[in-house]
């Protein structure tokens, strides 16, 4: 083991079932060090970190050479006291009922007994930058932000002073704003207590924030390791330079000469509740898309930007204000007239698509409900539709559990497209995706655009991803529009404190690189 290493590892392997899901894989984490652990998902990361936790399924085996913290003992034996982990999705690692002050203290109270267990909890609370410790002990999941339910795993992974601590894609979800501030609040916690981190995570961006030290991982192996300047600034691997290589970068829009509006939305309002209760979602919101243009709509979750798409695509109506959809007023039309003009893409692809059903047989629905196409002629169609989004033929039969998260998007377009709308509504189509498959369903959608004239509200919380695709941008915050312009020219000189900090949370390796000041490994 090297000086002060906080956990080794040693010939990894995991197998469940017929899969060899990690090959024989060596890391170190020192003291006070932050490990990044990169690769797309099924490269074997979080088997990795399970494997490490004791939390494998049944039936996985696992076999190593070394795998022990400081100490000697078997890191698995540790867990919950020395040895913490911090999820994704808080939302389903939290208990929902169950407050905040009961999980935090049953974890102190299993390693360490009752007392001191609610001042422990309290003090975390504010160290993790929860605003009124004593309101949060009371409250229960659901009543907090995401990242507000984020910072609350930070603080119970620590409630018994780990020594090494593994975060599992802690800060995916999140807003780009959200996501750098817990970022920033990891990294001063390690500092302060001199934690261990290794952090697992498919986004290079987040890498150059917050690691030392950067392992990749494709397939099982570490393909390449090495400081997290070499790594991003001079990648030896071909796997970690197509990585890099798919990071979306800002493009040079052409020139688009005016076109009619295929879209626009007037004045819209939407409130939920009553009285003093009541949430403003929407406060005279208006935009226009032209034919044949990609508009972004950016800003932090509760901005309005999902409230909006429900209200364009027909999910829920304004209190105030309408839509006209290639000039025909939206409000006064039939569900099923305005859905051949109009068709939504959602996050996640998973849940929108039925599980039950083969590919093929999603495809046809919209042309059973939308066409007079007879069944050959409707296969023919499937095909073609297929075709359109780079999915192979054999994927008619596919069922969604099949597909990968990418393939399940693509299937999602082509359900979009089935019926030629004029506009695809896109909310965060990409957020959930691994950097390299973003940037081919981002390609997608520009050949979409190009070959097919397609209009497109491209709704998203990164940046980044808009500056690479969109050529209008329109930025939301507490369900007001703020800011809105030429892509390239609200990002060269944002004016509105909102777009500023939006702005300054993108996470591109680049820049980032260049000017992260990571705090120094104490000797």
């Amino acid at each position: 083991m090297t000086a002060q290493a906080q956990l080794e590892l040693r010939g990894l392997h995991v197998r469940i079932g017929e899969v060899h899901a990690v090959r024989g894989i060596d890391l170190d984490v020192a003291r006070g060090e932050t490990l990044a652990l990169v690769g797309e998902s099924g490269s074997g990361k979080s088997m990795t970190a399970l494997a490490l936790m004791g939390l494998l399924p049944p039936g996985a085996r696992v076999e190593a050479e070394t795998m022990r913290l400081e100490g000697g003992k078997p890191p698995a034996l540790l867990r919950g006291d020395r040895l913490s982990m911090v999820f994704q999705e808080p939302m389903t690692a939290l208990n929902p009922v169950f407050t905040v002050a009961d999980q935090l203290m049953a974890v102190f109270r299993r390693h360490r007994g009752a007392t001191g267990a609610r001042d422990r909890a309290l003090d975390l609370l504010g160290r993790v930058g929860l605003p009124d410790p004593q309101a949060q002990m009371a409250k229960y999941p659901h009543q907090l932000s995401g990242g507000q339910r984020q910072r609350v795993l930070i603080a119970m992974a620590l409630m018994c002073e780990p020594d090494l601590l593994i975060a599992d894609e802690p800060t995916t979800a999140l807003d780009v704003t959200t996501q750098v501030r817990l970022l920033d609040l990891l990294a001063g916690l390690q500092q302060e207590l001199g934690l261990g981190m290794l952090f697992i995570t498919h986004d290079l961006g987040v890498v150059g924030r917050i690691a030392h030290r950067v392992a990749v991982m494709q397939a099982g192996r570490i393909v390449e390791t090495g400081p997290r300047d070499a790594v991003l600034r001079a990648p030896r691997h071909a796997y970690t330079r197509a990585l890099i290589q798919s990071l979306p970068r800002p493009a040079t829009p052409a020139h688009r000469p005016p076109a009619p509006p295929v879209l626009e939305a007037r004045n819209l309002t939407r409130s939920y509740g009553r009285g003093v209760r009541a949430f403003h979602a929407l406060s005279d919101v208006s935009l226009r898309l032209e034919q044949g243009e990609i508009l972004g709509v950016v800003g932090e979750s509760g901005c309005g930007k999902s409230t909006m798409a429900r209200i364009l695509i027909g999910l829920d109506r304004p209190d105030l204000g309408d839509v006209r959809i290639a000039g025909q007023d939206a409000t006064t039309m039939h569900q099923r007239a305005r859905a051949r003009l109009i068709q939504p893409v959602f996050q996640d692809p998973f849940g929108s698509l039925n599980p039950g059903w083969t590919v093929g047989q999603i495809l046809e629905l919209p042309l059973k409900l939308h066409t007079t196409l007879d069944g050959k002629a409707r296969r023919a169609r499937v095909h073609d539709l297929l075709d359109s989004v780079g999915l192979p033929e054999r994927a008619h039969g596919s069922r969604p559990r099949a597909l990968s998260g990418g393939q399940r998007q693509r299937v999602a377009i082509a359900r979009a497209l089935a019926v030629d709308p004029r506009v695809i509504v896109c909310d965060e189509p990409t957020s959930a995706l691994d950097v390299s498959v973003q940037a081919q369903i981002l390609d997608l959608l520009r050949a979409l655009r190009r070959d097919r004239g397609l209009s497109l509200v491209f709704i998203s919380h990164d940046l980044a991803v808009v500056q690479a695709l969109c050529d209008r941008v329109m930025v939301m915050h507490r369900g007001a529009v703020v800011e809105q312009g030429q892509t390239a020219a609200v990002f060269a000189a944002p004016r509105h404190a909102q777009t500023r900090a939006l702005k300054e949370a993108i996470l591109g390796v680049a820049p980032l690189v260049e000017t992260a000041t990571m705090p120094a490994i104490q000797e």
